[in-house]
């Protein structure tokens, strides 16, 4: 099974994170949605500054082979913002 490697982007930083490993795209980003709306990383840089992270997916590993192929170019998928901003249109309206 294909095992997908995304990262997340510091701009400012200017560097990559730890290594994400996810099935999919969308499990990834749901995931990172979980991250940013979880309490208790109010106090992470990736949620008090959302605006200097972006996801990107950089390659994939392979476990049945135990290879790992890069992307040429890492592919950006999305900026936390825009993330956050998901998150708040998915939020039940309360009445």
């Amino acid at each position: 099974m294909k095992t997908l490697i995304f990262a997340l982007y510091d701009i400012k930083g200017a560097q990559y994170g730890k290594l994400i490993l996810m099935n999919t795209e969308d499990l990834a980003l749901r995931s990172l949605k979980g991250f940013l709306n979880d309490p208790q990383s109010k106090e992470s840089d990736p949620v008090k500054y959302p605006e200097d992270f972006q996801l990107h997916q950089l390659g994939e590993f392979d476990d049945e082979s135990g290879i790992i192929k890069g992307l040429k170019q890492a592919k950006f998928i999305a900026t936390l913002v825009q993330l956050k901003n998901q998150i708040k249109q998915e939020e039940p309206i309360s009445n």
